[in-house]
């Protein structure tokens, strides 16, 4: 299913695990199961001894696995064969469970650690959806972070059923297990704003909620907005040897809500 330059990525990207990943794959009936089985041990292959492929644990309607590091539960869980887009979440669930891979910054750890557990999510997606790998990938990574914390994609396409039963609209739609499938986001969504909606339905301490940055030295410019133009002042102004800030919502600006923009200084091609 891999081919030779995808391969090349994955041994490249995967060359440093720290640790043993396991892909457990639970057995399944269903007619596709052969192709999630294929992609696992391609992925595996790509990194022998640090990526372990297995077939064991409770049958499942439809293909599903789980991706840990050896010796520990589970915590980031696929129902799905995730090819299209939501290839990259399964990419990055491997090194999110060898505790690699992008950190937030340690503000917005400490905001997602003091959430009150246990937080078990379940986002449904389309594998055609361009908005669905970022939510994942953002609910993927706090498994990293949080104590308590299990977070499972589904391939809505295969789990009808429970997409109707559920009254899902559109996708990405996360829910939250311990809340009677309540709906916490629908749509798409940066890491900031799911932060905000896991606090609001699970709650926080109050004294973690708010604060919890790390004292920093004085700005000499301090840039609000991070679209083309906050990303620009930012970039000119350290040019310039100035201390520079950035605060932002969200980074990018026009860029997350089309494919291509052509005047993001610093960026080749978006």
């Amino acid at each position: 299913m891999l081919d030779d330059s995808l391969s090349a990525q994955l041994q490249q990207i995967y060359s440093d695990l720290p640790v043993t990943v396991v892909l457990r794959q639970r057995p399944s009936e269903h007619p596709k199961n052969g192709e999630l089985t294929t992609m696992l041990a391609d992925v595996a292959a790509t990194a022998p001894g640090k990526i372990v492929h297995r077939v064991e644990g409770e049958p499942s309607a439809i293909p599903a696995f789980e991706v840990a590091a050896e010796g520990r539960a589970a915590t980031i869980l696929f129902r799905g064969i995730p090819g299209g887009h939501e290839f990259s979440s399964l990419v990055l669930a491997v090194k999110y469970a060898a505790g690699q891979g992008k950190r937030p910054d340690e503000g917005t750890q400490s905001r997602i650690r003091h959430l009150k557990g246990p937080v078990r999510l379940r986002t449904y997606v389309s594998l055609s959806c361009h908005n669905c790998p970022e939510v994942v990938q953002a609910l993927n990574m706090r498994a990293v972070t949080h104590p308590d914390y299990v977070h499972e994609m589904v391939d809505g396409g295969l789990a009808e059923g429970e997409v109707e039963k559920l009254g899902i609209q559109g996708v990405p739609t996360v829910i939250s297990l311990g809340h009677e499938n309540a709906q916490v986001s629908v749509g798409r969504a940066g890491l900031a704003e799911l932060l905000d909606a896991l606090e609001e339905r699970y709650g926080s301490a109050p004294s973690d909620a708010v604060g919890g940055f790390p004292e920093r030295d004085p700005y000499d410019v301090l840039v609000v907005g991070g679209g083309p133009a906050g990303a620009s002042a930012a970039i000119y102004s350290v040019r310039k040897g100035l201390r520079t800030g950035l605060v932002a919502k969200n980074v990018g600006g026009p860029v997350l809500e089309t494919l291509g923009i052509e005047n993001l200084i610093g960026t080749t091609r978006t």
